[in-house]
């Protein structure tokens, strides 16, 4: 192989170039932004929606004494996942306006689709 061409700080410009010309062309349009700065917001929300519940399911989990209980492991793992939860919710909304509008909705179903795995 030719590692020389790594040397080369001609390469390296070249490939930065290709990479900024890449970014200009397919990543910063008004479709993708539009998408990641509802990502974004869906995350956001999700953060401040789940965040009240979150003391409420450990006080209720305490009050009870159900720490060693299946229900209370359960509640407990819940609890953890709450924000993932809501902002899976919070995305297929975003998701179903982005297409109802017919924008583009690639970024969008491609955060949900990577979430419900999870």
């Amino acid at each position: 192989m030719d590692f020389e061409k790594y040397a080369q700080p001609e390469y390296w410009k070249s490939l930065i170039l290709s990479i900024y010309h890449w970014l200009l062309r397919d990543v910063l349009i008004a479709d993708a932004l539009l998408e990641l700065i509802a990502l974004l917001a869906c995350f956001v929300l999700a953060g401040l929606i789940a965040r009240p519940f979150k003391p409420k399911l450990r006080h209720l989990i305490e009050r009870h004494r159900w720490e060693l209980l299946p229900v209370g492991r359960f509640l407990g793992a819940r609890r953890q996942v709450l924000t993932l939860a809501v902002a899976i919710v919070l995305l297929w909304f975003a998701l179903a306006a982005f297409l109802k509008f017919k924008l583009s909705a690639q970024i969008l179903n491609t955060a949900v689709s990577l979430l419900t795995i999870v």
